[in-house]
């Protein structure tokens, strides 16, 4: 059984950097097009709890979704949008303890509705918390061991919000926990918010 496991995990990542690797290669040569739609956000939150609830409940961690009241639906591309989630939500499960706190929240101003993931995780020192949202780069903790990424996962993040006309930040504290932040286009009750297919170039 155990052997089978670490198969079965190497074949994931080998997939999940496969699949990185082909999205850097898009992003790097302007093939990226996004397909804006109007959303809720919960429901790219259920897809990706899909991809990453087995590894937060491996590790024991507890999660909570706090949405604001009322809260409006996104312009997004759904795709995009879902590998975000999973990419911030797979990092707070890795980089904190078993049976840690993970929780997501939302809410919304006249224009854009921010979203965070708050871990109570290892953190990330001042000087690392720039250059993580850059291709290729990690920032060393006493958890790297669990990580084999690829350092892209961040940096496609960071494009693809940015494309959905967004911005993604970092706040963080070595030994406390670190809150992952990002904002995407609220849908107008108008409907006069843009929406539709939108070419990605270099970044």
């Amino acid at each position: 059984t155990r052997f089978a496991k670490n198969i079965r995990d190497a074949g994931e990542h080998m997939l999940g950097l496969v699949n990185d690797l082909l999205d850097f290669r898009r992003m790097e040569e302007g093939h990226t097009s996004l397909d804006l739609v109007r959303m809720p956000l919960s429901q790219a939150i259920d897809e990706a709890l899909v991809l990453v609830r087995a590894e937060i409940d491996e590790r024991g961690h507890r999660l909570e979704v706090a949405l604001a009241k009322d809260l409006p639906n996104v312009i997004v591309d759904r795709q995009a949008l879902v590998r975000v989630f999973t990419n911030l939500l797979s990092n707070a499960a890795k980089y904190t303890d078993d049976g840690g706190r993970i929780r997501i929240q939302a809410q919304a101003d006249q224009e854009m509705v921010t979203i965070s993931i708050k871990d109570n995780g290892v953190g990330i020192a001042p000087e690392d918390q720039d250059r993580i949202f850059y291709y290729f780069e990690q920032a060393p903790n006493r958890l790297a061991g669990r990580s084999r990424g690829s350092g892209l996962g961040l940096a496609l993040a960071r494009q693809l919000v940015r494309k959905m006309s967004g911005e993604i930040g970092v706040e963080s504290q070595l030994g406390v926990g670190s809150t992952f932040w990002f904002t995407l286009p609220r849908a107008q009750a108008s409907g006069t918010a843009t929406a539709g297919p939108v070419h990605g170039g270099k970044a």
